[in-house]
């Protein structure tokens, strides 16, 4: 059975792009396109990977993983963020990878995270 990833970002092509990738490194990727549709897509579902995007209007990333902590408690999946700008500490994601990536790149921050 395949682990469940969740990618949240507003860019829908970097969505498409890391769905693709994490399908063919045997995950099964469910894309959102904001903060707000991922904190409802939690509820309702199990995942066991969280990838995010730092930079999303209304709620960004930081604030994003807040919330899912918080819901998920000690439940929450790994949550990886992605960015194109400098990273600030966050006790909420455990680790950042910086755009553009390579799929090596989002296999390490995953062994990182696990």
């Amino acid at each position: 059975m395949s682990k469940k990833v969740l990618i949240i970002d507003d860019d829908e092509t970097n969505c498409f792009v890391f769905g693709k990738i994490l399908e063919k490194m045997g995950y099964d990727p469910t894309l959102t396109y904001s903060g707000i549709s991922a904190l409802r897509k939690i509820g309702s579902n199990a995942y066991d990977l969280i990838l995010i995007d730092i930079r999303m209007p209304i709620m960004n990333g930081y604030e994003c993983s807040k919330q899912i902590t918080e819901k998920l408690k000690e439940k929450t999946p790994a949550i990886i963020a992605i960015t194109a700008s400098s990273p600030k500490d966050c006790r909420y994601i455990n680790t950042f990878i910086n755009k553009p990536c390579s799929r090596s790149d989002i296999q390490n921050a995953i062994n990182d995270s696990s």
